[in-house]
């Protein structure tokens, strides 16, 4: 599924400023960084993406929130730079950026993996920090809005939705740890996150992807299909 026809615009017309200007600053880059993080990440799936501002006017970060339950988790941390230091020594000082700003925002969430991209102009390449372990990074690409961006992008934002999914068809089959449907979906549920983070490692053509889309589908329709049973056996 490619981006939608304005979020390619803004990039060509961002291919075009550098073009022009190598040394264009880091801020022309937020909007469509904004645009790709809110199509990854909508707000009908309970997340947000907000501006973390220094002690100047300008935006350092962009953050991406997932809100549930009442408590605010970030989940995605993004530190842009301009096109000219797209350079060994440009990764490395973005990279320590990002390391120093999440080892702080670990004890603001619950959630014990946060994820970081840092993009150099229309470069980028993208990290997962653990609590004890280091800034890794596990894909990286030249072009934003390449089909390989999109579907890298759209994979790691997938590491996040399986709690979604845990979450929605423990509901659909009832207080899931109590019955025999709710233990099967739970391990199936294990089973995919297992699945996709493999996926997210080796990055497989696009077909494995939509076949992640798939199993999704068929846990949720097995689910509807469990929980119809179980209630005409009351």
């Amino acid at each position: 599924m490619p981006y939608p026809r304005v979020v390619v615009t803004m990039a060509q017309n961002l291919l075009a400023l550098t073009a022009s200007n190598p040394d264009v600053h880091e801020n022309k880059f937020y909007m469509l960084w904004n645009a790709i993080l809110t199509h990854h990440f909508p707000i009908e799936l309970d997340y947000g993406v907000s501006f973390v501002t220094s002690t100047g006017s300008r935006p350092e970060y962009l953050v991406v929130i997932k809100v549930a339950h009442g408590v605010e988790d970030i989940v995605l941390v993004v530190g842009l730079k301009r096109p000219a230091e797209d350079s060994e020594w440009g990764r490395v000082n973005v990279r320590k950026e990002l390391v120093d700003y999440i080892e702080r925002r670990f004890d603001e969430t619950k959630i014990p993996t946060i994820y970081a991209i840092g993009g150099i102009g229309l470069s980028w390449v993208a990290y997962k920090m653990d609590r004890a372990c280091p800034l890794d990074p596990f894909v990286a690409s030249s072009n934003v809005t390449s089909a390989t961006s999109y579907d890298a992008i759209a994979n790691g934002c997938r590491l996040h939705r399986p709690d979604d999914w845990h979450h929605s068809l423990v509901k659909m089959v009832g207080k899931g740890e109590h019955n025999i449907f709710g233990i099967l979906v739970n391990s199936l549920i294990v089973f995919l996150q297992g699945y996709l983070l493999r996926v997210a490692v080796v990055r497989p053509p696009r077909i494995l992807y939509n076949l992640a889309d798939t199993l999704v589908v068929s846990i949720k329709v097995f689910s509807l299909l469990a929980k119809t049973w179980f209630l005409s056996q009351c």
